[in-house]
């Protein structure tokens, strides 16, 4: 595609303005057209490989922590439990915001949000949320875990689902 540009000049000769125009031409394409060409190519390009995402990467090869669900009875109450034991000399990260959150079609506690304040136990060697499900509900519970460990080296912040199966209440 050929691109031109229109030069107007103004010439003042003996207090008359006369207008006389100028075009040029170049074979470069438009920069609307070549916006896409080099957008295409761009995203053809492989993207260099972070040093950080290379050490997670790394660092996911050795688990860091484990997490545990159970369904206890606390003081009478159906409680579901979620605990984090971290793994090969990772800790929990006290100074991390940790949140757990119950999906909102959960049969029990939909939408409930808890943070590291909230926790039953929530300690270098330990973090345990305990949710309440009263009633007779019964399904599956997903919740989503916001949680950090640390090492001597770095803190990773993975995110996990959780999981509780819900029978009838005996």
């Amino acid at each position: 595609m050929m691109h031109q540009r229109s030069w107007i000049g103004i010439l003042a000769l003996s207090g008359a303005f006369a207008v006389t125009g100028c075009t040029s031409s170049t074979d470069a394409p438009a920069p609307e057209a070549a916006a896409p060409a080099a957008a295409e190519a761009a995203a053809e390009a492989p993207a260099p490989e972070a040093p950080a995402a290379a050490e997670a990467e790394e660092a996911e090869a050795v688990p860091t922590h484990e997490i545990s669900t159970e369904i206890a009875v606390v003081d009478g109450v159906r409680t579901l439990v979620a605990s984090v034991t971290p793994l090969n000399g990772y800790k929990i990260n006290l100074e991390f915001p940790w949140s757990l959150k119950v999906r909102e079609d959960a049969p029990v506690a939909a939408g409930l949000r808890m943070g590291s304040g909230d926790a039953a136990e929530f300690g270098e060697e330990t973090a345990r949320f305990a949710i309440p499900a009263d009633g007779d509900a019964t399904g599956d519970v997903l919740a989503d875990l916001r949680l950090s460990v640390c090492n001597d080296v770095g803190c990773l912040t993975p995110r996990a689902e959780v999981e509780w199966t819900l029978a009838s209440a005996e």
